[in-house]
């Protein structure tokens, strides 16, 4: 302009110049803007919201700032390597040119390879030509690289790395001053980058907990419970499926639980899983996460899509569940990796606790149906034990068919059926199936049926020549159970087996368990309630033990005495309806002689306090109302598990050594 002037050009104002030479209308008058369509409007908005997007997500910046790095200096290939700072290891954030084998397998600890040099020195270095013997390199088939630290001050955030893997070209001492001077303006991005990373991170975790927390506190079924949890892990790991395993303690079976429902509104679940077969099988050995790497590509589809499937196992030393996601890219799998160990402690313990809650409740619903039909068959003839234990146990157990033998006779003695099945067919089936069995052995027994078409699965407990108990054909009833009896329908059987008393032959004599003789005795050895009910604590305590061992939990026994004596048979009934209706769902509440009962409670170690002093008031209540008197001394012991003792019988011992000897 000074020039112009100078040379005495005439110059002209802004107005006059848009008079001559501009378009009509223009410039707008102050204070008026533009009109733009709201298609225009939204698109700026998406744009704007896409762009913040992007500036979030991990993935996209690290790809923005490595592509700029290999632009700069015309490399072929590159990577972004990050620090762990609790193992001390770099690992592959993002590369351009590498398999996705080597980024998911690549870790250098610092002072190893030449990128843990680098880092550990701080200072950028040119690597020319093939590697020697005495040379140390992470890749072999790089013709040129420049590796150079990525420094927050004095912390070392990681490595950039960019090589030329063909051609003569090779980086000179100019490339690393390009490349050092880049990722000197790259560190600030980089750092607030993985502190909003962080914040992230920390809020998956906590929407994780949060979430099953809420679930463990919600009034929900079993079913519906297991549903959202799938739900909430598909959701906050990003991931395009997720599918949750549970694996039953026997017989490696377990239950599969899938994305929707079924008709009654339960997640849908299928029981395809056989923990000892393929993939499964090997995470299950190792206990160790696996991803699977696959590529597909749809018919019609130009491009193959890759797809990565996590397996995630839950539970150490042995997985009771184990998580599969499917990922559909690195983005969302790399994220949700570097949570893992994050979330397999908070699921572990939210979906432990959950499982150990329904198997709990389920048990002792079951131990209690046992204890009831137990002191019911114990007030009948001896006569009619036998067809009494056939349908308690189906009952208790589950079972579509209970034979049970006092002789040895081919025909059972009693025998009891579903109402939909011919008696005459399992009749037919249970003699077949005893005449096959040894006479002399003791039987303690479960397995298949080898002739699927009479029936599915079996069990027997006793001896060939009585007494002796067989259930035909387990039949499911809830989530967790098997297509087949357990262990605990063994013991049960052994149970109810006690009452049925092997019938002497004529002119034969059989000895007795103490030394007695009996012939054609009708009495049994369990008639006494009390006696049935410490088999039956034992058996459950031995079961919660087994749980808590798996899930992790602790729980506590607590046993109760009350200085009673002289008091009619009606008061310790009501005693007892007064106290079994008190418990809660979970709890094992068990009647072990007169005035003293038990109470097992699962996940109550630490609230064993309250839980007594609920159980104190409600005593010293009954007892003022009942006996209008409230001055009976009530004695209290307790034991939790893994505090105070790790085995049934010093839990059962520190349980009861406080307490005074039961009257007679």
């Amino acid at each position: 302009m000074a020039e112009l002037q100078r040379r005495r050009v005439p110059l002209i104002g802004l107005h006059e110049a848009l008079e001559l030479y501009g378009e009509p209308g223009w410039p707008p008058r102050r204070g008026v803007r533009p009109a733009r369509s709201e298609k225009m409007v939204w698109q700026d908005f998406e744009d704007a919201i896409r762009w913040l997007d992007r500036a979030l997500d991990r993935e996209e910046v690290l790809r923005g700032l490595l592509s700029l790095l290999i632009l700069a200096v015309d490399a072929d290939s590159g990577s972004i390597q990050l620090l762990n700072h609790s193992t001390k290891e770099l690992y592959i954030a993002y590369a351009e040119g590498l398999s996705d084998h080597t980024i998911r397998s690549s870790r250098r600890r610092l002072g190893e390879g030449v990128s843990g040099r680098v880092a550990l020195s701080q200072e950028g270095e040119v690597i020319q030509g093939q590697p020697t013997v005495l040379t140390e390199r992470d890749r072999s088939d790089i013709e040129s690289a420049v590796c150079v630290p990525l420094l927050d001050g004095p912390h070392v955030l990681g490595v950039a790395s960019v090589s030329r893997d063909h051609g003569s070209n090779s980086f000179s001492e100019g490339d690393l001053a390009i490349v050092t001077r880049m990722a000197q303006r790259i560190t600030p991005v980089l750092s607030k980058l993985l502190e909003i990373q962080s914040y992230h991170e920390r809020a998956l975790i906590d929407d994780l907990e949060k979430g099953l927390d809420r679930l463990l506190q919600m009034e929900l079924s079993f079913e519906a419970s297991l549903g959202m949890t799938r739900d909430l892990l598909e959701d906050l790991s990003g991931a395009e499926t997720c599918q949750l395993l549970l694996l039953g303690s026997q017989e490696g079976l377990g239950l599969r639980v899938m994305r929707g429902k079924e008709q009654g509104g339960a997640p849908a679940v299928s029981r395809d899983v056989d923990s000892h077969a393929g993939i499964l099988g090997q995470v299950l050995l190792t206990n160790e996460v696996v991803i699977l790497e696959e590529r597909v590509r749809p018919a019609g589809i130009a491009h193959s899509r890759h797809y990565s499937t996590l397996y995630l196992p839950l539970g150490s030393p042995t997985s009771f569940a184990v998580i599969v996601t499917e990922f559909e890219g690195l983005a969302a799998l790399s994220h949700f990796q570097r949570n893992l160990s994050q979330v397999r402690s908070v699921v572990a313990m939210r979906l432990g606790t959950l499982l150990g809650r329904e198997e709990s409740r389920f048990r002792m619903r079951r131990l209690q149906d046992i204890a009831e039909e137990l002191a019911h068959i114990a007030g009948m003839p001896a006569s009619l034990h036998s067809e009494a234990v056939c349908r308690a146990y189906m009952k208790c157990v589950g079972a579509r068919c209970v034979a049970v033998w006092t002789a040895g006779k081919e025909d059972a003695s009693a025998m009891t059926v579903s109402e939909d099945e011919d008696e005459e067919k399992w009749k037919l089936v249970a003699s077949g199936f005893r005449s096959g069995l040894s006479p002399e052995d003791e039987i303690r027994e479960r397995g298949k049926f080898p002739d699927a078409k009479s029936a599915q699965n079996w069990i027997a407990v006793g001896r060939a020549k009585g007494p002796l108990l067989v259930a035909f054909d387990h039949l499911r009833r809830t989530v967790l159970d098997g297509d087949s009896f357990t262990e605990d329908d063994l013991d049960a059987a052994s149970m109810f087996l006690t009452f049925v008393q092997p019938e002497a032959e004529e002119g034969e004599v059989r000895e007795g368990t103490e030394g007695t003789v009996l012939q054609g005795t009708t009495s049994s050895p369990a008639s006494d309630s009390f006696t049935t009910n410490r088999l039956l604590l034992r058996e459950a305590l031995e079961r919660e033990l087994e749980r808590a061992q798996r899930y992790h939990f602790a729980f506590s026994l607590t046993c109760f005495q009350l200085g009673l004596s002289g008091v009619p048979d009606e008061f310790h009934s009501s005693l007892q309806s007064l106290v079994e209706e008190a418990a809660r769902g979970t709890d094992c509440v068990l009647f072990i002689g007169p005035g003293r009962f038990a109470v097992l409670a699962p996940e109550e170690a630490r609230g064993q306090r309250r839980l007594a002093r609920r159980y104190r008031r409600l005593l010293q209540q009954f007892l003022e109302e009942e006996m209008q008197r409230g001055d009976l001394e009530i004695h209290m012991g307790d034991a939790r598990y893994p505090h105070d003792a790790d085995t049934a019988d010093e839990l059962l011992l520190q349980a009861q050594k406080s307490l005074p000897s039961p009257p007679d």
